[in-house]
């Protein structure tokens, strides 16, 4: 084992993996259980999308107050993007109307603020870009309508692509039945199920491993020895988080 320590894991070039869905609402449910997911102000209801029975929609309504409805927090993806989409529409009246939203402790489409419009029975798709900064512990977006207004925002859904980096197994570096090499990453990444992932040490003259759990973060720039039981190339997902070395300066990969 200690001679398969020389074969060095090339990672592989930056990767996308499939999208990761971290909120999402319909509004098909009762308004009490809409109220424990956002947290509603009292000009806030639910109202059919498009005057369809059962198509319901979350109406963001004002009288003398600017009134909101703000996601629950979220915690991921720190120091990554996510994007946020959803339907509006206006209530039916020949006044145009106008839904903004804010950005706590992250950048909606490059800017702290931002205001949509729209018309009697029209209906717009909108995309937002999310930046997170990795100096976030948690952020949000709220939704509010204008002074004298009303909204309706149906189908939200908040999204994000983990990056993610290969890990290659060469087929030389077997040992009994696992194959075996050494690994760094720039990124702090996220232990996957098909592999075991280790700091080394050394204690009376003999290598002692101290192993990662699955999806136990391991810290940037920190080497390991990786293993499993099939060779070629394996995919681990960045993240924001930082994670926390198992030997810390006892480690004796770099």
């Amino acid at each position: 084992l200690a001679l398969l320590l020389v074969a060095l894991v090339a990672g592989g070039g930056m990767m996308r993996a499939d999208k990761v869905v971290i909120f999402k609402d319909d509004f098909e449910k009762s308004l009490d259980q809409i109220k424990n997911q956002w947290n509603l102000s009292a000009n806030c209801s639910r109202q059919t999308f498009a005057g369809i029975s059962g198509n319901y929609s979350l109406q963001i309504a004002t009288s003398t107050n600017q009134a909101t409805a703000r996601t629950k927090v979220f915690k991921e993806p720190v120091g990554n993007k996510a994007i946020l989409t959803f339907k509006l529409r206006s209530i039916p009246s020949d006044v145009v109307h106008t839904l903004k939203l804010s950005g706590d402790s992250c950048v909606i489409n490059g800017e702290k603020y931002l205001s949509f419009n729209t018309k009697k029975d029209e209906t717009v798709e909108v995309t937002i870009n999310i930046d997170i900064p990795v100096t976030s512990t948690a952020w949000a977006i709220t939704f509010f309508a204008a002074i004298n207004n009303a909204c309706k925002i149906d189908d939200v859904e908040i999204s994000y692509t983990p990056a993610t980096a290969t890990i290659t197994l060469a087929e030389a570096c077997k040992d009994g039945s696992c194959y075996y090499g050494t690994y760094s990453n720039s990124d702090p990444f996220v232990v996957p199920s098909n592999l075991t992932v280790s700091e080394i040490t050394v204690v009376d003259g003999k290598l002692q491993l101290s192993s990662y759990s699955t999806d136990e973060i391991v810290p940037a720039n920190t080497g390991v020895m990786v293993s499993s039981s099939t060779a070629g190339e394996h995919t681990v997902s960045h993240t924001g988080n930082t994670g926390t070395s198992k030997l810390g300066t006892d480690n004796m990969l770099k």
